[in-house]
């Protein structure tokens, strides 16, 4: 008999020990004892069960060995603080908190982040970034404060406009009148915060801003800087290069009377975004003869309309009476160009008309396109004269011969410098010259235009006015507060005239539904650059 319980005992030892316990014949007191440490053993089990593994296999163990009430309680509680208190990872964990739907990859970044650097030493690199700018500025011929007007301010993405709201109250009460600059530090280039900061500073504050990546902040790169200091400078309404021969005054026809250069654009929202407006924009010359500065007016027309429809519109102002107003385009595809000549061409007659009635300037109307399949190469490659250091054609190439147009006038252009793939030259189509270019003037004005792009000291690929259109189109997407219903489409809205002055125009086209009108632009940011 002894035999055969020591064998079951032994098989029984494949099981848990507080098992083969309990099943065993136990007094009373001995029996309750086992029950106090089962219930011991479970509760640690469900309090451990937040933990990590290897933190559950310790509490497990210390219930196995036959761990008191005491020694329970202090390995569930005590002793997770114990640990954190000695790594110092309180930041850590929150981080990971709050980083919980993030990916491994950006957990990571985040944790590394909010451990490895204080926030001492970051507010030390951001004073150090505002001061190397500002010598930066000076420098390149601004006159630019070496202290801020105002200490720097942190605030939440969700916080943006109290804070901007703050700062220009603030600067207001101890400058008595508007601030200069706002210098923005924001973490990283995606989510809506750069276009709520833009949509606040310029339709509701009247603030010129500019922004920066604080990951180019902490690098303190001085190529950076000085790329900062050109946008700047044209914000606040300087100029970076000017033509020798606007100067000179040896532009034909451009320099021999006073001449304007429109530049327009048409912005298209994503493919699926069926209720969203186009945005129109253009932009105009305001500093005969050098043409540098271009003011710039921008509006919001029916879904993937691409010929601006509010080209001339007559408005009715409660105290000024009919105010005249207008657009002129210069980019639309090759199917509209019939369309171009009698339609907007015909807008920009009214609208000269409309400021007197002898009023007829000779217009010059040309599209350039970018988004073609020809490319131009040289006919001997290894001839280094022939090309750049990329193996491209070199910049200032024109070809109006061969392959284009046999009787319209059309070239094309390859005024920037190739500097990786293989450059794709611009094709320039004159629909209607009332000025008499002839081809090698226009080509001339147009290269040389090339050069004159503020947000670079190198040529561009197309004329600036169309480039500076196309900037401001997609600025001006920034400006509509989408509200979404249920199916998340955009709800409708009646829409409203705009004002001449505010620098919009009105959005309802005849036959079409109606179009939310954008904001209206402060004066100061209208009449300049601030969509470089």
């Amino acid at each position: 008999m002894r035999d055969l319980a020591e064998e079951e005992a032994n098989g029984r030892k494949k099981g848990s020990r507080w098992r083969s316990e309990v099943e065993q014949p136990q007094t009373g007191a001995e029996e309750a004892h086992v029950r106090e440490k089962v219930s011991l053993t479970v509760a640690s089990s469900l309090v451990a069960s937040d933990h990590t593994g290897k933190e559950r296999r310790r509490l497990s163990e210390v219930g196995r060995q036959g761990g008191s009430s005491e020694e329970v309680e202090w390995a569930t509680t005590k002793w997770p603080k114990k640990r954190t208190e000695g790594r110092k990872l309180p930041p850590k964990h929150a981080s990971s908190l709050i980083a919980s739907d993030q990916t491994g990859k950006e957990r990571r970044r985040l944790e590394r982040s909010r451990t490895t650097v204080k926030e001492p030493e970051r507010e030390r690199e951001r004073e150090i970034f505002c001061e190397e700018l500002a010598v930066m500025c000076r420098t390149s011929g601004m006159e630019f404060a070496s202290e801020p007007i105002l200490p720097p301010m942190f605030a939440w993405p969700d916080q943006v406009k109290g804070a901007l709201t703050a700062r220009h109250h603030d600067a207001m009460s101890i400058m008595h009148k508007e601030l200069d600059l706002l210098i923005a530090i924001l973490p990283d280039i995606n989510g809506p915060l750069y276009g709520d900061l833009k949509r606040i500073c310029e339709t509701e504050l009247g603030l010129v801003s500019q922004c920066c990546l604080a990951k180019h902040v902490y690098k303190l790169n001085r190529q950076y800087l000085a790329n900062v200091a050109l946008k700047i400078n044209v914000k606040v309404g300087g100029r970076n290069t000017v033509l020798a021969d606007a100067i000179s005054r040896r532009i034909p026809l451009v320099s021999d009377k006073p001449t304007i250069i429109f530049g327009a654009d048409v912005t298209h929202p994503h493919p699926g975004e069926n209720s969203k407006p186009s945005i129109a924009a253009v932009v105009a010359s305001q500093d005969w003869p050098e043409i540098t500065k271009y003011a710039w007016l921008v509006c919001a027309q029916t879904h993937r309309q691409e010929l601006i429809q509010d080209l001339f519109k007559i408005e009715q102002d409660p105290k000024r009476g009919s105010i005249p107003g207008g657009m002129i385009r210069d980019g639309v595809s090759e199917g509209q160009f019939y369309q171009v000549l009698l339609y907007e061409l015909d807008a920009i007659r009214k609208a000269c008309a409309s400021l007197e009635s002898e009023y007829l300037p000779p217009v010059t109307f040309v599209v350039v396109q970018k988004r073609h399949h020809t490319r131009l190469f040289a006919n001997n490659h290894n001839d280094q004269r022939s090309v750049d250091r990329s193996g491209n054609i070199l910049p200032g190439t024109v070809v109006d011969s061969k392959i284009c147009h046999p009787t319209e006038f059309d070239f094309y252009l390859c005024s920037h410098a190739g500097i990786q793939g293989t450059s794709r030259p611009a094709h320039y189509h004159v629909l209607w010259d009332e000025n008499k270019f002839s081809a090698d003037a226009l080509q001339m004005l147009t290269n040389n235009l090339c050069y004159t792009y503020a947000r670079c000291t190198r040529s561009v690929s197309i004329v600036p006015p169309a480039y500076y259109a196309h900037l401001a189109a997609f600025r001006a997407r920034f400006y509509m507060e989408t509200e979404t219903s249920d199916s998340g489409s955009m709800a409708s809205a009646a829409a409203g005239q705009a004002s001449a002055a505010s620098g919009f125009r009105s959005d309802q086209a005849p036959g079409s539904s109606a179009v939310r009108p954008l904001p209206a632009l402060k004066d100061n940011i209208k009449q300049g650059m601030v969509y470089c």
